[in-house]
């Protein structure tokens, strides 16, 4: 996106628990990278609502009308609570439990007016998901008829950052 334009990051998880542990944790990172002493977030304001969803704000006044905004949100059984919505990119959590029907019908076409991005990570719950399938299709470098390229990463469990190797 170019300076100047709106930015809508919609996180979605299978529940809702698991969309506010990482709405928290992508609370923290802002918090963390905040420094309101800079001429880039000096007069920002940043907004947080909990509910119903947890939803992150910020604007600033140089910029009127531009807002950079969070969405954490539930995945539900059909995706109804996402219906209407709109995301410059989607990051999906633990996409191989989220319903295919959410993630064809209902996440995939909020990225078409937009021309976002589609980010899915999850642990493995066998081959017939729809996460499963981009997951392949991902993992051969391929791109699509219509130009979408689609990219895989794996990572050893041992990786993870918020694993205590003590335990």
């Amino acid at each position: 996106l170019a300076a100047g334009q709106d930015c809508r990051q919609l996180v979605v998880a299978p529940s809702d628990n698991q969309a506010r542990l990482i709405g928290g944790e992508v609370l923290r990172l802002l918090l963390l990278a905040w420094d309101k002493d800079t001429a880039a977030t000096a007069g920002a304001v940043f907004s947080l609502r909990q509910r119903p969803a947890l939803t992150m704000t910020l604007a600033h006044p140089d910029h009127p009308g531009v807002v950079v905004s969070v969405l954490c949100r539930t995945a539900g059984r059909d995706g109804r609570s996402l219906r209407g919505l709109f995301a410059h990119r989607i990051i999906v959590d633990e996409a191989a439990y989220v319903p295919d029907s959410v993630l064809n019908d209902v996440l995939m076409p909020m990225l078409l007016d937009k021309g976002g991005d589609y980010l899915l990570a999850s642990s493995p719950a066998g081959k017939r998901s729809a996460y499963y399938r981009l997951f392949a299709k991902a993992s051969s470098g391929s791109q699509d008829a219509h130009g979408i390229t689609y990219a895989a990463h794996q990572f050893p469990t041992i990786d993870n950052p918020h694993l205590d190797l003590a335990y």
